[in-house]
C-alpha cells in the first residue's frame, strides 16, 4: 500500500498567483501529475495542513478541483493556516475526508488536530494522546501512522515552529511498537528520526522550502524574519509504501521550479 503525503500547499484564491516565488496551484498540480504517474501510483493520499494560504472557500474549492482528479482517497488535517469550517463547506466530501482514524489493510490511520485557532504554533492535547493511546492499546496486532501537521521534531527555536506536548507524543512512541511512522509538515522541510519503534518525518512543502535558524544563527529567534528565509527554487512530496507486518519504505521526491 503506497501513501503520498503532501503538506503546506498554501493554495491561493486567485489563480496565476505566487507566495514566496511559487505559483502554489502550478507546484502541487506538478507534484501530483508526477506522483500518480509514478509505477507504482498512491493508494491514498495524506494532506498535513496549510492546505490554503487564507483559510478561505475560494481557496478551498480550488484545491479541491485539483484533488478531485486523483480518483484516489484523501485525507486530510487542519494547519494554522487553515479553517476547519471552511474546509468543511468547500473541500470535504465524496473521496475528500477528515476523520479521526481509517482503518485500511492491517493499518490504521490517526489525524491529530494540531491547530490552535488563531495561532502559528501547534499542540497535541493529552485528550488526543490519550485517544490514540487507546486505538493502540486496543488493537495491537494493527500497525499505527499517525499523521498531523505540526512536526513533532523540533526545527528551529522560534515560537511559532514549536508543538507543545510534543514529549507526550514522542514518550508514548517509547511504549507501543506498533505505531511505526509519524508524519508531519509546517516546518517546510525534510527531517528524519527515530522514536522507539516509529519513523517520525517532516515532510519537505509542495511550496517554498524554509531554512531555519538553529541556536545562536539569528540576531532575534522572536522574529520570524531573522530565523527563516524561504526558497521558491524547489518543492517535494513524500512517498509512504506500507506492508502488513509493519514494515515501510518512505521516500522524499524533489522538483526543481
Amino acid at each position: 500500500m503506497r501513501v503520498l503525503q503532501i503538506t503546506d500547499l498554501h493554495i491561493l484564491p486567485k489563480p496565476n498567483t505566487q507566495l514566496y516565488g511559487l505559483d502554489t496551484y502550478r507546484s502541487l498540480e506538478r507534484v501530483l501529475e508526477k506522483a500518480m504517474s509514478d509505477h507504482i501510483p498512491p493508494d491514498l493520499i495524506i494532506a498535513t495542513g496549510d492546505l490554503v494560504e487564507d483559510g478561505s472557500v475560494t481557496s478551498y474549492a480550488r484545491l479541491r478541483t485539483l484533488l478531485s482528479k486523483t480518483k484516489v482517497p484523501v485525507f486530510v488535517a487542519p494547519g494554522n493556516h487553515d479553517s476547519v469550517s471552511n474546509m468543511a463547506e468547500a473541500l470535504l466530501g465524496d473521496a475528500i475526508q477528515m476523520p479521526f482514524s481509517h482503518a485500511l489493510n492491517g493499518w490504521c490511520f490517526v489525524f491529530l488536530n494540531s491547530q490552535i485557532p488563531g495561532e502559528g504554533h501547534g499542540e497535541v492535547k493529552p485528550e488526543q494522546i490519550a485517544r490514540l493511546t487507546g486505538l493502540v492499546e486496543a488493537e495491537p496486532k494493527t500497525q499505527f501512522l499517525v499523521a498531523l501537521h505540526h512536526t513533532p521534531n523540533t526545527p528551529c527555536a522560534y515560537p511559532g515552529c514549536r508543538l507543545e506536548w510534543r514529549e507526550m507524543l514522542l514518550d508514548m512512541l517509547d511504549t507501543y511498537d506498533n505505531v511505526r511512522c509519524v508524519i508531519s509538515g509546517h516546518a517546510h522541510e525534510q527531517v528524519e528520526i527515530k522514536r522507539g519503534n516509529a519513523l517520525v518525518v517532516t515532510t519537505p512543502a509542495t511550496s517554498a522550502q524554509a531554512w531555519h535558524a538553529q541556536e545562536g544563527e539569528s540576531s532575534n529567534p522572536d522574529d520570524f524574519w531573522a530565523s527563516h528565509r524561504f526558497d521558491p527554487t524547489k518543492f517535494g512530496y513524500r512517498t509512504i509504501d506500507l506492508l502488513e507486518n509493519g514494515d515501510l519504505e518512505t521516500m522524499v521526491h524533489w522538483i526543481k521550479n
